[in-house]
């Protein structure tokens, strides 16, 4: 019978232009079976290096994540030379989702599978990234974890149009809903960034899934691969998830520049982008090599901040609306008076209490409702 709960780590005993590579995956402490895989596949001087994690179905994250790794590397490995690598990232990971759709219609144990997908191809001193769900690429550089990729969830569409910032990421608990997958959707947007990042000596990707960056914090997985050696290093942070209770599986893949230039361009962590006060990077670097950087345009912030703007006059004018309500009906003024005809001929215009009316006959006091939305988590 097969194992479920094991995948053979990715160790190359050689280094490959310049760069050296580890890939390890746990089954953590409260899953049955590993639905995350991993990959790596060298191809003329290129290299792609993957990280899947699978859900739904029954067993269908597993079928789901393998699938995905498969016919990504595949698709890698027959492209042509001439081939643009974001072009190859963006044609495979749609030939996955192709893939997994079709074998989840094939099969109706596995329907409902998807999986996340997290790729990056190197060649020539820059990595290509690309990415659909919310396992990630960070580039480790400095003693900082720079985040390369914008997770596709809730919360994240929530930062990028302004209703939340960065610094109400931590702990949020729309955190893990997802809004994209590989196999939910026949008209996949593949996330891929716009340039490549270019690389310097002592840099290190790192992809991993949920299960990592979900326990362990950015600040930790920057210390730790700064400071010890590739494969510790990954050991070290897929323990650190077992030992805060891994309750999903933890994988990790990372890449170690050992053979380049000693600088490189800046490069910016992706979740500061949204700031009013954060440079944003542009396409490319120059042609001298520098970054170019500018302020958002007013039309971005317009773009970014009106959810928040609008929701505010909205309940503004709410507010208002029931204040002016509840005065209305609670002000004696505003009641109606029955004219007693008697009254009337004498020339008395005050009525008695008894002939006062009020109006609705029930409380004035306007009721408010909350409608909370509510998701499962992946």
């Amino acid at each position: 019978m097969e194992d479920r709960t094991k995948i053979s780590p990715v160790i190359p005993l050689d280094a490959f232009e310049g760069c050296k590579v580890v890939a390890m995956s746990d089954v953590g402490r409260v899953r049955e079976e590993n639905q995350d895989f991993m990959g790596y596949i060298r191809h003329r001087r290129q290299q792609l290096i993957v990280v899947a994690d699978g859900m739904g179905g029954h067993s269908g994250g597993f079928e789901a994540s393998r699938i995905a790794v498969d016919v990504l590397s595949r698709t890698f490995e027959q492209s042509a030379e001439t081939a643009e690598p974001a072009e190859t990232l963006q044609e495979g990971i749609q030939a996955a989702n192709d893939a997994v759709r079709q074998a989840a219609t094939s099969n109706k144990l596995l329907a409902g599978m998807g999986t996340t997908v997290v790729a990056a191809l190197i060649e020539g001193g820059r990595a290509w990234v690309a990415h659909v769900g919310d396992s990630r690429c960070y580039l480790v550089r400095e003693g900082k974890a720079l985040l390369l990729t914008l997770d596709h969830s809730r919360l994240f569409r929530m930062l990028e149009s302004g209703m939340i910032t960065s610094d109400q990421l931590d702990d949020h608990p729309m955190g893990h809903i997802l809004e994209r997958s590989v196999g939910a959707d026949e008209n996949l947007e593949v996330g891929v960034c716009d340039a490549p990042v270019v690389l310097q000596r002592g840099d290190r990707l790192v992809l991993c899934s949920d299960g990592l960056w979900s326990l362990v914090e950015d600040a930790e997985v920057a210390e730790v691969f700064e400071e010890v050696e590739l494969q510790s290093a990954v050991e070290r942070v897929i323990g650190m998830a077992l030992a805060r209770g891994a309750d999903d599986n933890t994988t990790v893949a990372a890449a170690e520049i050992i053979d380049g230039p000693e600088s490189a361009p800046a490069v910016r962590d992706v979740r500061t982008l949204f700031s009013d006060d954060a440079p944003v990077l542009s396409a490319s670097p120059a042609a001298d090599g520098r970054v170019e950087t500018s302020k958002p345009s007013e039309e971005r912030k317009t773009q970014t901040g009106w959810p928040l703007m609008a929701s505010v006059f909205v309940i503004g004018g709410l507010l208002v609306l029931a204040a002016t309500l509840a005065w209305y009906f609670s002000d004696p003024k505003s009641s109606k008076v029955e004219e007693d005809p008697a009254a009337s001929a004498e020339g008395t215009a005050a009525p008695s209490s008894d002939e006062t009316t009020a109006p609705g006959g029930g409380d004035s006091s306007p009721e408010t409702n909350s409608n909370d939305e509510s998701s499962e988590k992946k």
